[in-house]
């Protein structure tokens, strides 16, 4: 799955795809989708090593998808580091 990484003012910046090699690879990735609110969440993670474009995954910048023909958005809400990886809520 292709992910696009925005900056604040939502143009694409870096893309993270476990399929193509040398980009940014995604893992323990979650996808919650709350129905009665009609909101969802994406929270995921991505090594730190490898690829520069994990320094683009701010509090303040966007991640983006397509499923099944439908564009989501996310805003990066938290951001927690160890040494090795970095996850996105």
């Amino acid at each position: 799955m292709l992910i696009s990484i925005h900056d604040k003012t939502l143009q694409r910046v870096a893309y993270i795809d476990n399929e193509k090699p040398g980009t940014l690879h995604f893992f323990d990735d979650v996808w919650h989708r709350y129905l009665t609110e009609a909101t969802s969440t994406f929270d995921f993670s991505v090594p730190k090593t490898g690829n520069a474009a994990h320094r683009y995954l701010t509090e303040k910048n966007y991640v983006s998808f397509q499923y099944e023909g439908q564009d989501d958005l996310f805003n990066i809400m938290r951001t927690e580091e160890t040494e090795d990886d970095l996850a996105c809520y």
